[in-house]
């Protein structure tokens, strides 16, 4: 088990540096100095610790404000590799959750790369995000490991932090839909793929004119692989769902879900996208 608490001592804002550096691959990293005054001028630095203190993640946000909406921002959140699958990242959005509500906040947003299917499986499935802005080479051109030689296209999350959609994710109560079940209901791919290598697959077509009230859009399994295989394969991936998005996004359509099934012995990922009246109870504050 893991502690989360408020990052207080000047140690532990260095520690949180030096993660970043290591989690990320990159010698540069968020100044102790910002992170102070951060934490103490509006900020929030959270820090999640291991039964013998080590530091293994952090989150940190603060307020932002935009179109006259005033939300809570995370700028950043991040686990050590080894403990991605562990829980503590799960507790590091909860308690920043806490936090926020707490501050006066109903909504949460932050930036993450839709080929990242990890991170569309955490935001959209587990922690009951939603998706309806996509940002081209948001960040521009960064050198860290994750992000090297890529575009550094990102969607909007939107946590809606009292809703009757996020609260259901907390307490277990939303029964998952499988790719069979959406297809049988009218669902409709809007990028078919094919078997690039085994593990690895590329587009073919896309489909820009689908009028179905439920959309779905495969991405690779892991980005990761496919820019191992191929970097050129891993910018044609981005290229490609790039338009996809921005024209659904612009048609009122919502990326609500991620589906992750084993499919003929291969993973295969896709965003659920719905027409946005299909979210507006479970988007309501309870």
């Amino acid at each position: 088990m893991f502690q989360v608490r408020r990052i207080e001592k000047l140690e532990d804002f260095e520690k949180c540096s030096e993660l970043e550096r290591h989690i990320w691959g990159t010698e540069e990293s968020t100044p102790v100095p910002l992170l102070i005054a951060l934490q103490h001028n509006g900020g929030l630095l959270l820090g999640a610790f291991d039964e013998d203190e080590n530091l293994v993640g952090f989150c940190l946000g603060f307020r932002g404000c935009r179109d006259n909406r005033s939300y809570f921002y995370s700028h950043q959140a991040g686990v050590l590799p080894e403990l991605q699958n562990s829980g503590v990242g799960y507790q590091l959005k909860m308690k920043q959750r806490e936090w926020a509500i707490r501050l006066g906040f109903n909504l949460m947003k932050w930036t993450f790369d839709p080929l990242q299917g990890m991170n569309g499986n955490f935001n959209l499935r587990k922690l009951g995000v939603i998706c309806r802005n996509y940002l081209p080479n948001y960040y521009g051109i960064m050198k860290d490991k994750l992000n090297v030689g890529m575009p550094t296209d990102r969607f909007t999350a939107e946590w809606w932090l009292k809703s009757k959609r996020v609260v259901d994710k907390e307490h277990d109560k939303v029964t998952e839909i499988t790719l069979n079940q959406l297809l049988s209901n009218g669902a409709e791919i809007a990028n078919e793929t094919e078997i690039f290598k085994k593990g690895i697959r590329s587009v073919t077509k896309t489909n820009l004119n689908i009028n179905s009230e439920r959309i779905l859009i495969e991405i690779p399994e892991s980005i990761r692989k496919v820019k191992d295989a191929s970097l050129n394969l891993a910018i044609d991936w981005s290229e490609k769902i790039r338009p996809i998005f921005l024209n659904y996004f612009d048609k009122e359509y919502i990326a609500s879900d991620f589906i992750l099934e084993i499919v003929e012995d291969e993973r295969r990922n896709f965003y659920l996208l719905l027409k946005n009246h299909l979210l507006e109870d479970e988007l309501k504050e309870i």
